[in-house]
């Protein structure tokens, strides 16, 4: 009878370290999913984070891009006087070139191919005849964005450097 007891007793001993073990093998196949997931989640941050700086470059290269035109559009300028070319005048010159196009269609939404050079023109000529106005506001006069006045103004200084 007791030694019934004492083998019960090391059967008891010996079979719970084996529950030990188990525990401990779900307790480390636990940390190993929990592991994967942060690294997963690392990786996942590592992206955003690349996809985040590429687009700062990008932020950092469009405004010196900016920059640099605007400070182009200085150097173009002629010398600023105290009487200024009203806007309309320096238009009217421009279209003069054009005797098939108006203001209302150089102004309007039409996106023709015939309105594009005198539009294009137009942007180009006030902003370096009239430095004051920004290209927010030479957007407005035209009906556009301002990228549009930029990318008109670029074009064209491009294609008198080019000539």
């Amino acid at each position: 009878m007791r030694q019934q007891r004492e083998w019960r007793e090391a059967r008891a001993r010996l079979t719970r370290p084996a529950k030990v073990v188990v525990q401990e093998k779900s307790v480390i196949d636990t940390l190993k999913a929990e592991l994967a997931d942060a690294a997963a989640r690392i990786r996942e941050r590592d992206r955003k984070i690349a996809i985040l700086e590429l687009d700062v470059a990008d932020r950092d290269a469009r405004i010196l891009s900016q920059a640099e035109m605007i400070s182009h559009l200085q150097d173009d300028a002629p010398e600023i006087t105290e009487e200024k070319r009203p806007v309309s005048a320096i238009i009217g010159e421009v279209l003069d070139l054009f005797p098939d196009v108006t203001w209302s269609e150089v102004a309007g939404v039409r996106r023709e191919k015939r309105l594009i050079r005198p539009r294009q023109l137009c942007m180009y000529e006030l902003s370096r005849q009239r430095p004051d106005l920004s290209l927010p506001r030479l957007g407005r006069i035209f009906n556009r964005d301002h990228t549009t006045v930029l990318y008109s103004v670029q074009k064209i200084r491009a294609e008198k450097e080019n000539a």
